[in-house]
């Protein structure tokens, strides 16, 4: 799989430290605010659910989305992920977003 594109987080930060460097010196912070259709629990399977909690980086996280794109083509979607097509497009999100965090 290709390497992660930049959030905007990510493009954010380093101008942010930098400018508050300068001036007070606290700590910024990024806010990410997603839907809450994106959570955990609308997924059908534990074992998958299991694995998209443990993700601990982006490539993890874009690994997990990319199955679930496939198992879309494969009509398997349902019995391993969710019909909520929304609904894992914010779970993706929330948890790039939070993965950001974590690096």
């Amino acid at each position: 799989m290709d390497e992660c594109k930049p959030l905007v987080c990510e493009r954010l930060l380093p101008l942010m430290l930098a400018s508050v460097a300068a001036s007070s010196g606290a700590k910024p912070r990024v806010v990410t605010i997603c839907s809450g259709a994106g959570k955990l629990d609308i997924l059908s399977s534990p074992e998958t659910r299991r694995r998209f909690d443990e993700a601990k980086t982006r490539a993890e996280v874009d690994a997990h989305m990319t199955e679930f794109v496939q198992s879309i083509r494969d009509g398997t979607h349902e019995d391993l992920f969710c019909n909520d097509l929304y609904g894992m497009s914010k779970l993706g999100r929330g948890l790039h977003s939070f993965t950001c965090s974590l690096t």
